[in-house]
């Protein structure tokens, strides 16, 4: 999804799905079984809260988006459950699009690309994954490192409304 200056001038939160929305202690996230992997209620009900106080929507940056959209991933070890098409489901109006689908972009990459393309005009990552780069580019200052054994908290909502609102 293009982003349109008109369409949207709210803020942009790019998203990642496993630690943000899911935790070690609450959704257990290791767990890739349709019947026990599923994202907090806890977490996507502050997430949702986070978005209405500072008029956001989602921009999916989760590794999940490049895989199959009918729900599951094929990989050698077993059917594998994608959790995004029910994230996107009941985001709803809150989904502004993904990162894009390139299985072969990092995601830092990813977002490079989408700012160059799209300009949003402001936003803040949510992700548990150090390996991912963000804390080392250019994206740093736009970057809350969850805990992937709590998933999001209220500490990191206030640390990216920091951001947002340029305090941090």
């Amino acid at each position: 999804m293009r982003f349109e200056p008109h369409a949207w001038s709210g803020n942009l939160v790019v998203l990642d799905y496993d630690g943000v929305l899911t935790s070690r202690t609450d959704g257990g996230f290791w767990q890739l079984d349709p019947e026990k992997y599923s994202m907090s209620e806890k977490m996507f009900a502050r997430l949702v809260d986070f978005l209405g106080r500072t008029d956001s929507k989602v921009v999916i940056s989760s590794n999940w988006r490049k895989f199959d959209d009918g729900g599951f991933w094929i990989h050698r070890s077993g059917r594998y459950y994608n959790p995004l098409p029910g994230l996107r489901m009941r985001l709803g109006a809150h989904l502004f699009g993904d990162l894009g689908r390139d299985r072969h972009v990092p995601k830092v990459e990813a977002l490079r690309r989408y700012v160059e393309k799209n300009g949003p005009r402001n936003f803040v990552v949510f992700d548990d994954d150090p390996g991912e780069g963000f804390q080392d580019s250019e994206f740093r200052d736009k970057f809350v490192m969850t805990d992937n054994s709590l998933g999001l908290t209220e500490s990191d909502c206030a640390k990216a409304e920091l951001i947002l609102a340029g305090g941090a």
